[in-house]
Parts: C-alpha cells; structure tokens; sequence
C-alpha cells in the first residue's frame, strides 16, 4: 500500500494532538506511544518493534522488514517521547524514505543514549526528492550529538551533491573545518 504526499502534515498533527493532551490519557509506556501513533497514522504496528519497545531492550534491530516511513516516524516519535535508552537502532532495508528524516533528527538530538543508528539500504535519497532537503536537521543533529559513534546510510540513493552539503552541514554544526 503506498503512502500518501498528506502522511507528512499528519506527523504535526499527532505532535499537536499528543502535546494537547489528546492522546495522554494514561500514562503511556514507549510501546503504548508507538501503538498510538501507528494507530494514528493508520499503518501497520511491527511486531518485532512492538515486543522490543514492550521489553525495553537497548537494541532495537528490524533488517528486511516492512517498517516503511510512516512506521519510522512512529517508532522514532515513541523512542523520543518515551524517553527511552535505547543504545542501537538497526532499521536497514524497510522502505524508509526522506519523510521519516525529521522524526529520527529530533531523536538523535533528544537521547542521550544513541550509539549506533543504521538506516542503510532505505530510500532515503530516491524518492520524493523534495523531502531530501530534511535530511540537513539529521547533520545538525548528529553534529550536536556528542554520544553517536555509528551512522549508517549506505544505499539510500544520495547523490554526491547530497553528501557534500550533508558535510558541510554536518561540519558547521560540530564548529570544525574541513
């Protein structure tokens, strides 16, 4: 099932609904945030995802699976609001296009316990291309993140232009020269 161009105003209107109280009422776990925004979003809830948000593990791994962009923006969404300590994120080969870069910059800016983020093997750089430029909150981010040691996103179908202003972006954020 394709996603559709208005799933981007939608990630704003769950931030909205969830800061309006909307969708608090219970005290909710990382899982249950995760259930809520899959629910939200009308995709499908990951049971792999499911179990380890549920189990609170520190390792979060899906390769090959059907996580799609709408399911990152939900899982990212539940690590950041739930506060978790989860330390590595393997999401390689799980559709995941540019829309879901915004959600994963505002989660590596925001934990203070992400080692390792492997989005490779995803579409972040071939379709929808007017999204790419998203991905410059993800260098800013990650160039403020003093704990990260491992970014992955090998063949996701950048250009070369792409990666010179991703490290522009990247260096400027870290205050370094190139």
């Amino acid at each position: 099932e394709e996603e559709s161009d208005s799933s981007h105003s939608d990630t704003s209107d769950f931030h909205e609904n969830f800061e309006e109280g909307k969708m608090n009422d219970f005290s909710p776990s990382t899982a249950e945030i995760y259930l809520s925004c899959c629910k939200n979003f009308r995709t499908q809830v990951v049971s792999k995802v499911l179990h380890a948000l549920r189990e609170d593990r520190d390792n979060i791994e899906l390769v090959h699976g059907s996580l799609r962009s709408q399911g990152a923006i939900c899982l990212f969404e539940a690590l950041t609001r739930g506060n978790s300590d989860v330390q590595s994120i393997v999401v390689r080969d799980n559709n995941i296009d540019s829309q879901a870069a915004p959600t994963i910059a505002n989660f590596v800016k925001n934990s203070k316990d992400i080692l390792s983020i492997d989005i490779g093997s995803n579409q972040l750089g071939e379709f929808r291309r007017s999204l790419v430029g998203a991905l410059t909150p993800l260098a800013k981010s990650l160039g403020e993140h003093n704990r990260l040691q491992s970014l992955c996103l090998s063949r996701n179908g950048f250009t070369d232009s792409f990666f010179t202003e991703f490290s522009e972006t990247l260096v400027a954020s870290k205050n370094l020269n190139l």
